[in-house]
């Protein structure tokens, strides 16, 4: 298969935490959630979000992950529902935003940090938005996070569980010192100039990312029976990451819920703590900045790397280390981005990521629901216990929003509006070039994953290089073997209907 290589190495626990660490990572950056309404409205919206939309969306793609089990999953299987310029468009789309959300976490340091000193506003910015050593010291610690993503993802996995550990330390000690100080009656309070979007924008932040999981898919051992389970306990795992600190946090109310920002936890920790809790809980954040990053660019890597196995990005980045797979091209590209990004201030990062987030997110899902109807001979190892029709009823709701977050943050600010114009307007382009100076060339075979006995109906690539001649598909062991090893019904199906590349 293009790109793949033979050894899987990702279990049950090292996916949920990946995925864990690319949707949430801890409660850092999910302030805004009880400052934009008010406690009781933050509460209700954390209890209730990570099943009205988390667990559809991920045991959806966890659908479609085990019938595509190749890193760049959710590309593939798009361009089977609405044609190879759309599978490119939201593989753009989640990647771009995957580089700019990863942008966000060397700025949420940087305010923590600015935040437990005096004069935080003026040392962010000056005159002309961010000032140059914030700039400089987001770069470095960005370089600093970026080292351990260029190891072998399973090392990744198993320092994310460390980490993971280390993460809810600091936070069960500050909810059990908050318990004497929390009235319940801190819990019923509404805000009077109440924040809809900066609370959808926030909440939409702080879960999304599940599509995370097909990015990599190629390395995870037995999709069938990892994939769905992977999901539940990552869902699981963030519902109580958000809820028990909001109750203990929001019963105390130290200091007032209005004052809260991204990066205030270490304030809150300290006013209800101490100065060393307050200290724990900023080495916690570091921590948890650090996995949040490393599970985000190694999403971002193995997705540029399946994207180019495919012919939706240059054959440069299909490259990976002959020993740990690792797409070390891929992974350095997404790390120099994010230096540009690091210029730009945080609302304005938050509101890129989370349009081109939420627009991949809303193709996924219709893709994954027209897939149902429009391919249903599509071996599928898991499925949803959802008849076709009920998993459209299934799927309005989290559509729905959706579609508001969208164009939330795409109309936030003019900013926010400019640079969402600019990426779409990049993506129109890139795809245009493609069309005209392919990377491959297709050939109408289906391909037979021997490892996992799933078939693939996608077109097989051949690369091109300047001045290098074709390779006669015919002549392919890959065609040869194929050809000899598939019922004629499937034959039929990819000669008689290519749907992939349109």
């Amino acid at each position: 298969m293009p790109g793949s290589h033979s050894h899987r190495q990702l279990g049950i626990v090292s996916v949920a935490l990946i995925t864990y660490f690319n949707v949430s990572g801890g409660p850092w950056g999910s302030e805004p959630i009880l400052a934009a309404c008010g406690p009781l409205v933050g509460i209700l919206a954390v209890i209730l979000f990570p099943w009205i939309w988390c667990l559809p969306l991920a045991l959806t793609f966890a659908e479609l992950f085990t019938a595509f089990p190749t890193d760049g999953s959710f590309c593939k299987w798009v361009g089977v529902a609405f044609g190879r310029p759309m599978g490119f468009q939201v593989g753009f789309w989640s990647w771009t935003s995957g580089v700019i959300d990863n942008a966000i976490y060397p700025c949420l340091i940087v305010d923590t940090l600015l935040a437990l000193g005096a004069g935080k506003e003026s040392a962010l910015n000056d005159d002309n938005g961010v000032s140059w050593c914030i700039v400089v010291l987001r770069a470095l610690i960005a370089a600093l996070f970026m080292l351990p993503t260029l190891s072998s993802i399973k090392v990744v996995g198993h320092t994310l569980l460390v980490m993971g550990v280390l993460i809810f330390l600091p936070f069960a000690v500050l909810v059990a010192y908050a318990v004497p100080y929390v009235r319940p009656a801190n819990w019923l309070v509404v805000r009077k100039d109440q924040e809809w979007g900066r609370l959808l924008s926030s909440l939409y932040w702080n879960y999304s990312g599940f599509d995370a999981a097909g990015a990599y898919a190629g390395e995870i051992q037995s999709p069938k029976t990892t994939y769905p389970k992977a999901m539940v306990l990552t869902v699981v795992m963030i519902a109580f990451t958000y809820i028990i600190p909001f109750i203990a946090i929001a019963g105390a109310d130290m200091p007032h819920y209005t004052t809260w920002d991204d990066g205030s936890y270490s304030i809150i920790a300290q006013t209800i703590g101490g100065t060393w809790l307050c200290v724990w809980v900023l080495i916690s954040s570091v921590i948890g900045n650090l996995g949040l990053f490393l599970a985000e660019m190694a999403k971002d890597g193995f997705q540029l790397a399946g994207m180019a196995d495919s012919g939706l990005a240059p054959p440069y980045f299909a490259q990976r280390h002959p020993d740990t797979g690792v797409p070390r091209r891929a992974i350095l590209l997404a790390f120099f981005l994010i230096l540009f990004m690091g210029m730009f201030d945080f609302d304005t990062i938050l509101g890129v990521d989370n349009f081109l987030s939420a627009l991949s997110s809303l193709v996924e899902m219709s893709a994954a629901v027209r897939m149902r109807f429009s391919h249903p001979e599509i071996d599928r190892p898991y499925r949803v216990n959802l008849s076709d029709r009920s998993l459209v009823v299934a799927m309005v709701l989290p559509f729905t929003l959706g579609v508001f977050i969208m164009m939330n943050e795409l109309t936030k600010s003019w900013s926010s509006f400019s640079l969402n114009v600019v990426a779409l307007l990049i993506g129109y382009f890139a795809q245009k070039y493609i069309e005209r100076h392919p990377y491959h060339e297709y050939s109408k075979v289906s391909e037979f994953c021997f490892g996992c006995g799933i078939v693939e109906l996608i077109h097989t690539p051949t690369f091109c290089y300047p001045h290098t001649p074709l390779a006669n598909p015919s002549q392919s062991p890959m065609y040869v073997a194929a050809l000899h090893s598939f019922w004629s019904r499937w034959l039929s199906i990819v000669l008689t209907d290519p749907i992939c590349c349109k």
